[in-house]
């Protein structure tokens, strides 16, 4: 483990408490721990980690947005999933980051914000269906909103990614526990406080399968759309 400033934010890097690889934590230099403010767990892109967080490898917007949000004085954890498209892995590793943050980090106790970026937007969602009494908000940022559109499109060539996560993807099988615009539409996500971010030209999350989440939340979720593609 480590610790490095990035302005008035401190980046750490510490192995294991069940969180698998490399999590990591933004906190704002001098964050008392102290329980008085709200933690926040970061769900990184496809083939990528929490050190996304950092690097902003993939996709570029994600490190200011982290950034910005831990020097407001929130700490944010990112956790290493895998690709894991919101199966019980991801589900298991989110709930240990969650405890991670309150007993260690020194977070709020209570619900916790929530940012998903692209895969990591199916983590967010399928992770707030299960805890919505725990997840105060919630934000994606181009997120996987429709698994079976991307499974059956091959978009961004990640069709045998989301195989290995389910040992084959089919809507029929999965779709009302685990893809996100099909549990949105039945209601599971009634009253989350959500905010989507799509892009005018994202070939791989397209805009539209965000956009219908967000109207199937209903009034608790906005939709904005950026000009741009996946990597914006």
């Amino acid at each position: 483990s480590g610790t490095v400033r990035l302005g008035g934010v401190d980046a750490t890097s510490a192995v294991g408490h069940g969180l698998g690889q490399a999590p990591i934590i933004l906190k704002p230099t001098g964050f008392a721990g102290d329980a008085t403010k709200m933690g926040v767990i970061y769900c990184h892109g496809a083939t990528g980690t929490a050190r996304q967080m950092v690097d902003g490898v993939g996709l570029p917007g994600v490190k200011a947005i982290l950034l910005a949000i831990a020097a407001a004085g929130y700490p944010v954890l990112g956790v290493t999933t895998g690709d894991t498209w919101g199966n019980d892995t991801a589900m298991a590793k989110m709930d240990a980051a969650k405890t991670y943050l309150q007993s260690t980090v020194g977070a709020k106790a209570g619900a916790i914000g929530l940012i998903g970026a692209s895969h990591g937007g199916s983590n967010v969602l399928n992770w707030a269906k299960r805890n919505l009494a725990s997840t105060a908000c919630a934000v994606g940022l181009l997120p996987v909103s429709d698994i079976s559109d991307m499974h059956t499109n091959n978009r961004g060539g990640l069709t045998a990614n989301i195989n290995a996560a389910y040992g084959t993807w089919s809507e029929a099988t999965y779709g009302a526990a685990r893809n996100p615009v099909t549990f949105a539409a039945a209601g599971d996500l009634a009253g989350l406080k959500y905010q989507a971010w799509g892009a005018t030209s994202d070939t791989i999350v397209l805009p539209a399968t965000v956009s219908a989440a967000v109207t199937s939340i209903g009034g608790t979720a906005t939709y904005t759309q950026v000009t741009g593609d996946h990597t914006t």
